[in-house]
């Protein structure tokens, strides 16, 4: 819209940048589908297009973002520094005899011994889960799933020094101002403190992927589904074979051996949500 002010002409838009202009009409003409949003990405990696790579460079570029596929996660081993490393008291390859101070350990590469949870962690858990690797949500909290495992074993090496040792410490939380004396409280030990988070967040990540019995379990009766290997059936079982055993050695008897109540998977998830609410 335009307005006269005094035979200047004022527009009431201001003009877009070259750059808005390419934007705009790159996003006006391109597919607001799926594959239309792919194809834009894709145009992304024109810019590095004069990158010149050597053979062995790019073999070593094409690994470095292979492992990028299946999220951050994987680059969270540690780098090896051999005999500088803070576990190296415990790392088989620092101790192995050598004509260097850092043993046979691969100073400069990524950690062997983490790169090997992590990717045992990752096969497990992938295999456990039936993990399609198309889905990419999957593959992620998997991923991070094995981390955790990765994580958790650091804190352990940690632990099992002698002054981490302790799960409660001494910490220091102000002084007093008569004699300047410090006031200490008994709180949680830092690597302690780290574990059980690690653990809840691991605890989490296993409820998504319906990875924990009791997540199973509500899948279950969700479903209608009743294993042949649930509670019930295990204590009906018990039941008929100690029926079975006290005929055979007293003769028949009426009275019931075990007065057990047996829960089915809908109390299970009833008794589940009134926990909840409390």
């Amino acid at each position: 819209m335009k307005k006269e002010f005094d035979g200047i002409e004022v527009t009431n838009e201001p003009e877009k940048t070259s750059l808005q202009k390419i934007s705009s009409d790159t996003f006006a003409k391109k597919d607001k589908t799926r594959d239309g949003l792919l194809h834009v990405l894709d145009d992304s990696f024109s810019q590095y297009d004069q990158i010149a790579l050597t053979d062995q460079e790019a073999d070593k570029l094409s690994k470095t973002l292979k492992r990028l596929s299946t999220g951050s996660s994987t680059f969270a081993v540690l780098n090896c520094k051999g005999s500088e490393c803070p576990f190296a008291s415990r790392c088989p390859l620092v101790q192995m005899k050598s004509t260097t101070s850092h043993g046979k350990a691969p100073v400069g590469q990524d950690c062997l011994l983490e790169t090997t949870l992590l990717r045992d962690s990752l096969t497990s858990y992938i295999q456990e889960y039936e993990v399609d690797p198309a889905n990419y949500t999957e593959v992620n909290i998997t991923t991070e799933l094995a981390e955790i495992e990765v994580l958790l074993w650091r804190i352990n090496m940690q632990l099992g020094e002698g002054e981490n040792s302790l799960f409660v410490i001494d910490q220091t939380v102000g002084f007093d101002r008569a004699t300047g004396a410090p006031i200490t409280q008994q709180q949680v030990a830092p690597l302690f403190e780290q574990k059980m988070k690690l653990a809840t967040r691991k605890s989490r990540l296993m409820k998504l992927m319906v990875g924990d019995r009791q997540e199973k379990y509500k899948k279950e009766a969700a479903l209608k589904q009743k294993p042949s290997t649930d509670a019930s059936s295990q204590m009906s079982e018990i039941k008929r074979q100690l029926h079975a055993l006290q005929t055979r050695l007293n003769g028949p008897s009426n009275q019931p051996i075990i007065d057990a109540k047996v829960i089915s998977p809908e109390d299970f998830m009833l008794q589940d949500k009134e926990e909840e609410k409390k």
